[in-house]
């Protein structure tokens, strides 16, 4: 989704995928292999994240975004870069995971400011853009 990973000697790297190829380095990944890391913005206001965890999985069609909020034009809003829709979003919860109010999409933006931290759930539409159809999530 257009956001650079890198890895340092620190970075656990593995292959969780059916094919659980053991030992698994960065050189055996291919383009298109479907991947989940976690990491932490680099401190160096450079954009990219630096992976504590960076694992190979099976093909999933669900796609998490979290991170620090970094512009908002309701009905959207930017995290390390990739937009989120959230037009179609069922469920906004608040960070003790209840739901918000039925008009919660309202209420998210009435409550949203640059800097809050938010993980959004959803299916990709464009090489930076999700559709956060699932869920979107205040978080601590």
């Amino acid at each position: 989704m257009g956001v650079t990973i890198r890895v340092d000697s620190q970075t656990r790297i593995e292959d969780k995928s059916s094919t659980d190829m053991k030992p698994f380095t960065l050189s055996d990944l291919n383009a298109g292999d479907y991947v989940s890391m976690r990491g932490a913005e680099d401190v160096n206001g450079s954009g990219d994240v630096i992976a504590a965890r960076l694992e190979r999985d099976d093909l999933d069609t669900e796609t998490i975004i979290q991170g620090f909020v970094v512009t908002v034009t309701e009905p959207t809003f930017s995290i390390l870069g990739v937009t989120v829709d959230t037009t179609n979003t069922p469920d906004f919860r608040d960070v003790s995971n209840a739901p918000l109010t039925p008009d919660s999409a309202a209420e998210f933006f009435n409550q949203l400011q640059i800097g809050d931290l938010v993980k959004a759930k959803g299916v990709e539409s464009s090489a930076t853009e999700l559709n956060a159809n699932q869920e979107i999530k205040f978080e601590n």
